[in-house]
């Protein structure tokens, strides 16, 4: 009996000793508040203190990037409290930055003066593309355009334009040294996604690489007529529906093509042509 009276004075005293240590190791885990604020800056010439429109501003730690305004002004929102450091780059101005202390709910001002850049300056990037960037549904026939500027205000702008389908290896010039910034494209393929670039440069042969900007061209249309029409001494297959006035060119060759006909689903068309001297029947997809 004593014995066993021993036994349970022991585990009674090995259970009190492990639920000590529990409590011990046991610490209640908190949670830190986080606390935001903002910046609001602006981007000031130097030399005039007239604002600075297309900087890029960055901040360390990161956030966003921010293209300034006309007037020169950025704001950065949501920061957790801390200090941010704040970057501006713009063509044709040297970097700046400056360092701004973010507090709970309050706004940090942040004033950037650049330093204009000395000798020849490189145009700025093309900008403003039509049709926007990644456009869809567009015209097989269409005009592409495109806004550039240069620091140095007496420069004047040449660009080399590259346009080429998505099958192609390489891009592809189309025009040199072209002084417009509208460039008239026809022919297009339908359904089908372009790539077209804009290279800058100025009297002072600075060079700037444009943004790759793309578009995609419209299905090809469901038309329900196909005829003939007289061009350049031959006869070529055009297709028109009742319901669009734009007909689609289906031929280009040297021979004459005549009697088109649908199939019953029209999904092929059946005509006649001299390509091998002698009338024969064709058929098209």
């Amino acid at each position: 009996m004593k014995t066993m009276f021993t036994y349970f004075r022991i585990t009674a005293l090995l259970t009190i000793i492990s639920l000590c240590f529990i409590g011990l190791s046991c610490k209640e885990n908190t949670i830190q508040p986080e606390f935001f604020g903002s910046i609001n800056g602006q981007v000031l010439s130097e030399e005039n203190s007239t604002p600075i429109a297309g900087a890029s501003v960055t901040t360390t730690p990161p956030s966003n990037a921010i293209i300034t305004g006309s007037d020169g002004r950025f704001n950065f929102t949501d920061l957790a409290v801390g200090n941010y450091t704040v970057a501006v780059s713009k063509n044709g101005f040297k970097k700046g930055s400056v360092t701004v202390s973010v507090k709970e709910n309050l706004a940090a001002d942040a004033t950037i003066l650049l330093e204009k850049e000395e000798g020849n300056i490189s145009p700025d990037i093309p900008f403003d593309p039509v049709p926007a960037n990644e456009a869809v549904n567009q015209q097989i026939n269409l005009t592409l355009q495109w806004r550039a500027t240069d620091p140095d205000k007496e420069d004047s702008l040449l660009y080399d334009i590259y346009l080429y389908d998505s099958n192609s290896p390489s891009p592809v010039k189309v025009a040199s040294d072209y002084t417009d910034t509208n460039y008239v494209v026809e022919n297009l393929n339908y359904n089908t996604t372009y790539f077209w670039q804009i290279v800058v440069k100025d009297t002072g042969n600075a060079l700037t690489n444009g943004s790759i900007w793309s578009f995609k061209t419209r299905e090809i249309p469901d038309h329900n007529i196909v005829y003939t029409s007289r061009m350049n001494d031959n006869y070529e297959i055009f297709s028109v529906s009742n319901n669009d006035t734009s007909s689609l060119k289906l031929t280009d060759n040297s021979s004459r093509e005549l009697w088109p006909r649908f199939n019953p689903n029209r999904t092929k068309i059946a005509f006649t042509s001299d390509a091998s001297i002698e009338p024969q029947i064709y058929i098209m997809n």
